[in-house]
């Protein structure tokens, strides 16, 4: 059981530029959704379609948001996980 979450972990990270540029890039998706809900809502008067451009930011501000906690635990916590679980680790 051991043997392949270490292996698993190894393979994530591994890239440690496609980590960084998944953590910032949804990053920016979460901003550029947080900011079509607001527009939507100070810009557009109460109507169906106010209500579809907000349900289009929120899809974007969850998968930026899904994307950037993947690559924030690319980044620190598989690779302390890694630590702890590979006793071969120097």
């Amino acid at each position: 059981m051991r043997q392949p979450l270490v292996h698993w972990l190894q393979k994530q990270t591994e890239d440690d530029r496609q980590s960084i540029s998944g953590f910032t890039g949804g990053g920016f998706v979460f901003a550029a959704g947080m900011m079509a809900i607001i527009l939507a809502d100070r810009l557009m008067p109460p109507s169906v379609s106010q209500e579809w451009a907000t349900l289009i930011g929120l899809i974007f501000v969850i998968g930026g948001a899904a994307r950037a906690l993947w690559g924030y635990l690319r980044i620190s916590l598989f690779k302390i996980l890694l630590l702890l679980l590979d006793k071969n680790h120097d």
